[in-house]
């Protein structure tokens, strides 16, 4: 069991990050900056271990895992408002090539996924964050005979979820260094069992090269989109989730959020929402084996209480969200360990308001975890008011 100062410790540090991203990012303001016409070509690598994140982690890591990474630069032109606020950010088509170390019982990972990156500063030495969901390919999975001692990876088609912070040295007009660190995290969101994930502390080196010479533009800026301080939204979805075990039976989730939102900028939010989640696996369990003898639907409810951040890029946004449990059934109810560490990060899509302030009807996928390993991932419908 983990150490429940540990927990809030981790607890703290997730509030403060959030805490600080969402102010760094207000902070930025609408500058002149270097653009080019066209894209860039980044190629880079990384060095770093698997982190053994939970104490029945049953592979022992003996040695570091080196990622392959190239994509191409897409940069915004500032036609839309969030470009200038975000300091024209870049959207990366990456593919990454896995070679973990301990290759006998996690084989390689070839994943493709979009990244967005947001850099801030001017000049010859500036810093950038990414972060960004894909799909990947793992080619070795928990197997009872072959492969058991692998309780981390049970299938070969996964989420990859990466976010990192770098320094870029531009060398001249077009080329630029690059390094700093990541976490990329391997999962398939508990759909099949066992899953808790491959996490991957890295460090990272990069070469960027701009496809054509760049030049300081001041972009014409569109008229500030309107906005109200305070929104709320509410939102349902669905996930599924596997019952307990591998090879059990897989069973659906049905979500039910209310979220508030405090605005100060047009550029993002600050969220603070209550999560309802009802897990028809724990319902069905509940009756078969008579663990209580009557209201069974609400002994399968749990409830979270969640504050975060979401980014508005119209009409995307990108969300973060660190939160505690507060309902739990009776018969399991978790220690302050346990109740803390849950989050949330999902993409967002609002179709009905491309050029504005994002609000109306939304799309979400989410990827809900419990500190590093992935608890489900959820589709959801909502409307925000």
């Amino acid at each position: 069991m983990a150490d429940p100062k540990l927990a809030l410790v981790r607890q703290f540090l997730m509030i403060l990050s959030l805490f600080l991203l969402s102010t760094e990012l207000h902070a930025q303001s609408p500058v002149q900056s270097n653009l080019s016409n066209g894209g860039a070509i980044e190629m880079g690598i990384s060095y770093g271990k698997i982190i053994k994140h939970r104490d029945y982690f049953r592979p022992t890591i003996t040695r570091p895992t080196v990622c392959l990474d190239a994509s191409y630069n897409i940069e915004t032109k500032g036609r839309k408002y969030w470009h200038s606020l975000h300091n024209y950010p870049s959207i990366r088509l990456k593919a990454v090539l896995a070679l973990f170390g301990d290759k006998d019982i996690f084989g390689f990972g070839l994943g493709a996924l979009p990244v967005l990156s947001v850099q801030k500063g001017a000049g010859t030495l500036t810093y950038r964050f990414e972060a960004g969901m894909g799909i990947a390919y793992i080619s070795k999975t928990y197997d009872d005979f072959s492969n058991p001692v692998n309780n981390v990876i049970s299938v070969h088609l996964n989420n990859v979820t990466q976010m990192g912070c770098q320094l870029q040295w531009a060398i001249d007009e077009k080329t630029s260094l690059i390094a700093g660190g990541s976490f990329t995290h391997f999962s398939n969101g508990k759909y099949n069992s066992p899953n808790l994930g491959i996490n991957i502390l890295a460090l990272n080196l990069a070469l960027k090269h701009r496809l054509d010479r760049a030049g300081k533009k001041f972009m014409e800026i569109p008229e500030i989109p309107n906005f109200k301080r305070f929104s709320g939204a509410i939102m349902t979805g669905m996930g599924i989730k596997e019952l307990q075990k591998e090879g059990g039976p897989k069973f659906p989730n049905y979500t039910f959020s209310l979220q508030g939102g405090y605005q100060r900028k047009a550029k993002s939010r600050h969220l603070l929402s209550f999560d309802l989640r009802h897990f028809r696996g724990l319902y069905h369990n509940n009756i078969q084996h008579e663990v209580f003898p009557d209201r069974y639907f609400e002994r399968s409810l749990e409830g979270y209480v969640f504050i975060g951040h979401e980014f508005l890029m119209a009409p995307f946004a990108v969300s973060l969200q660190t939160g505690v449990q507060i309902v739990s059934p009776p018969n399991r109810v978790p220690d302050i360990t346990n109740r803390l560490g849950k989050m949330k990060i999902g993409l967002r899509v609002y179709p009905f308001h491309p050029y504005d302030n994002p609000r109306g009807l939304l799309l979400a996928m989410h990827l809900a975890a419990d500190y590093a390993k992935a608890s489900f991932f959820e589709l959801a419908l909502g409307y925000h008011f």
